[in-house]
């Protein structure tokens, strides 16, 4: 579970530093701001979504895990 909390963390800086907010993913997944809070709080994120929110930045699911494994290698 750990992973997984590592996951979310790195996507949340991803967006951040891209100029993403919650409203973008929300508006790009064709979702309620809320539920967008509502995912992210409760660490629940399909393959498809997180891959729909990874294009949303012009990036592949790989490259978020390739950022993944940097952060626990520190």
């Amino acid at each position: 579970m750990a992973q997984t909390k590592l996951i979310i963390s790195t996507l949340k800086k991803t967006l951040k530093s891209h100029g993403k907010t919650y409203s973008d993913v929300a508006q790009h997944l064709e979702l309620s701001e809320a539920s967008v809070k509502r995912m992210f709080a409760q660490e629940a994120f399909s393959l498809n979504r997180l891959d729909a929110i990874c294009t949303m930045m012009d990036m592949e699911i790989t490259e978020l895990m390739q950022m993944v494994t940097v952060v626990m290698m520190l």
